[in-house]
């Protein structure tokens, strides 16, 4: 970009940067190729808003009023992108909306709500590879529910005792954002959580990907389908396991190893090969059982 002098000072021209290394990237061509046709007769694009919606956080917003109240006197003639307004935006991600699914378990009567947007993970996961984030020397992805705290109506009680969401969420390389998965607080990380990885993987697959070097995934994954599906997936996994699963192997373990965790205090770590699952089936497989104690 040529930096001109002017006597016009614009708080926010740094963004014009970054804004331009969107454009490198062609990620307004992603944005066209991907989300649903505009009117020929729209004044702004698909790139527009995006650079709009984005625009608001990288100058400080945390909401979408702040494109005008932010950002309308800088942007105004921004010789990048249209500034978009507060109702376009509203009303274009509104576009982008899907509607929730209603399930129940087998067991119990809960009620979960689920919100799937395939149209939006599959642009995210080309963003991700334009952005070469799968030709990393090692390739992880962590899979992990979390709680997202508000007071928003239809929002459900969570295990927390406060009312939110808490969606399925897969990071790629510790940093990214690869999947999400909307559920509603009431939903509980272990139910539906075979059909959420499936979703995922094939997402994956979809878009030509099949590299994943490491998973990894907390004791709420410690069930049988689902690691037999990572298993098939990834070339490699860590998956966390209650105490009351596996507690009886802790004997067993002859050897420990003395370290040091991220704090500095010594911790012991023992290993032993042990079979999981045997009442679900499995007569084969055996895996590895790391045990880590103080």
């Amino acid at each position: 970009m040529k930096v001109r002098y002017s006597n016009n000072i614009n708080a926010f021209g740094g963004v014009n940067f970054v804004l331009q290394e969107f454009d490198k990237l062609k990620i307004g061509n992603i944005l066209y190729d991907n989300l649903p046709s505009l009117s020929p007769k729209s004044s702004y694009s698909w790139r527009d808003i995006f650079y709009s919606f984005s625009s608001i956080y990288f100058c400080g917003g945390n909401c979408m009023e702040d494109a005008k109240t932010i950002l309308a006197n800088q942007f105004g003639s921004n010789p990048i992108f249209n500034l978009c307004s507060p109702d376009t935006l509203l009303r274009r991600m509104g576009d982008l909306c899907t509607d929730q699914l209603l399930c129940n378990t087998k067991r119990g009567n809960v009620e979960h709500q689920y919100n799937i947007n395939q149209t939006m993970t599959d642009m995210n996961i080309k963003l991700l590879k334009k952005l070469g984030e799968f030709n990393k020397d090692e390739v992880v992805l962590d899979y992990d529910n979390t709680i997202i705290f508000t007071e928003k109506e239809g929002c459900k009680m969570t295990y927390k005792r406060d009312y939110g969401y808490q969606p399925g969420v897969g990071i790629l390389n510790e940093q990214n954002v690869l999947y999400i998965e909307n559920r509603n607080g009431n939903s509980d990380a272990k139910a539906f959580q075979l059909d959420t990885l499936e979703r995922m993987f094939q997402h994956l697959k979809d878009n030509n990907i099949s590299r994943i070097d490491k998973f990894r995934a907390d004791a709420a994954s410690y069930q049988y389908d689902v690691v037999k599906l990572v298993e098939k997936n990834v070339t490699s996994f860590y998956i966390g396991a209650r105490n009351s699963y596996v507690e009886k192997y802790f004997a067993l373990i002859e050897d420990w190893i003395k370290t040091k965790d991220q704090t500095g205090e010594d911790v012991y770590i023992g290993e032993i090969e042990y079979r999981p699952f045997a009442q679900q089936g499995n007569r084969d497989n055996k895996y590895r059982l790391l045990v880590k104690k103080n």
